[in-house]
């Protein structure tokens, strides 16, 4: 039983942890709704509620390819992709990630990324887990 006063992403992290889950890989679920790591909201509210553990994959019928990095996004949270996904990828993953309709500009480690670039993170030099900044409106 948790206490009264924990916060979401308390609960998120203790029942990853509780169970093994990786965190990129498994997504916690209460009333139809994701609930987000990050959440610094009080908790009390999912006490004696049922929380899903769910497997999400965003890519749906896509494949990590190649070798799987950690993607750390705008230096808070962070997602996984493999090297030989394009950016169009990566620009998905950090959509969904984010919630927002639109990158403005899109920057992985020193590489600016221009609009309808379709190369691999492979080709850009990514080969073990990177950053990258985002700006969205």
């Amino acid at each position: 039983m948790f206490p009264y006063d924990i916060k979401i992403c308390e609960i998120y992290k203790s029942i990853i942890l509780e169970f093994g889950l990786d965190i990129n890989t498994y997504k916690l679920m209460y009333s139809g709704g994701p609930l987000r790591i990050n959440d610094q909201q009080e908790g009390a509210f999912l006490l004696g509620f049922t929380i899903t553990i769910f497997e999400c994959n965003i890519f749906k019928k896509k494949f990590l390819l190649g070798k799987i990095v950690i993607a750390k996004i705008n230096g808070k949270g962070s997602e996984s992709i493999g090297i030989l996904n394009s950016i169009i990828d990566l620009k998905e993953l950090i959509l969904n990630y984010l919630g927002k309709k639109k990158i403005k500009k899109l920057k992985i480690e020193n590489n600016v990324i221009e609009e309808g670039d379709i190369r691999s993170l492979f080709s850009l030099g990514i080969k073990n887990d990177f950053t990258c900044f985002v700006e969205y409106e």
